[in-house]
């Protein structure tokens, strides 16, 4: 059943159920026939529609991941850390209003900051083909991931390494390489970076030093 919307186009950019059944409806194929999607989502075009689709998923995940422990500090309140951080006036006079509000600017701000970091290692091992908007596309959708965090303590876990499949899938489709180089540029490559800066740094330090 889900298959066969694909053969119409996304649900999602081309809503004729209405938008929250379409919603669904492409939530349930990102999540479940990653490869299919993937494989023949549009590289560009409308940039509304996945930037719309990974605020509300990816913002609901998060207000997910801080409900959990929340309502657990309020369940034991006073072996909270939020009561020891001084948090229970903060959320009592409003603060998570305040936190559902700020949800989907650190959505948004993570997509494009991720995008942008991910479509460069791309570049870097000569697999960003597909454009910028491909890469965003990709990350944009695999928000849906997030919604694992439905499930207290492991729903947060199974949703970070489903995200991380989904993007691996969804990378490679878009960009027409290999699963190999899609691992590259998504982990492999900014670990290095990252592990190369560090011993710079240190032998930095290690030269003024002495």
């Amino acid at each position: 059943m889900l298959l066969a919307d694909l053969a119409e186009g996304i649900p999602w950019e081309d809503p004729v159920h209405g938008l929250f059944r379409d919603l669904v409806r492409t939530i349930g194929l990102v999540l479940f026939h990653p490869d299919d999607f993937f494989r023949r989502m549009p590289r560009h075009g409308d940039w509304l529609a996945p930037l719309a689709f990974g605020l509300i998923t990816g913002s609901v995940g998060l207000i997910l991941s801080w409900f959990w422990p929340i309502l657990l500090g309020a369940m034991l309140w006073e072996a909270s850390p939020f009561q020891e951080l001084g948090l229970t006036s903060f959320f009592e006079g409003g603060g998570a209003v305040l936190l559902v509000i700020a949800a989907p600017l650190l959505v948004a701000l993570a997509l494009g900051v991720f995008s942008a970091v991910v479509h460069l290692m791309l570049l870097l091992v000569m697999g960003g083909g597909g454009g910028f908007q491909a890469t965003f596309r990709v990350l944009a959708y695999s928000q849906a991931a997030s919604l694992f965090n439905i499930v207290p303590a492991v729903g947060g876990l199974a949703g970070g390494l489903w995200m991380l499949v989904l993007e691996v899938v969804g990378l490679s489709r878009a960009h027409d390489i290999g699963l190999f180089r899609a691992v590259f540029a998504l982990l492999i490559l900014p670990s290095l970076l990252v592990l190369l800066l560090v011993a710079a740094v240190l032998a930095l330090v290690g030269l003024w030093a002495f």
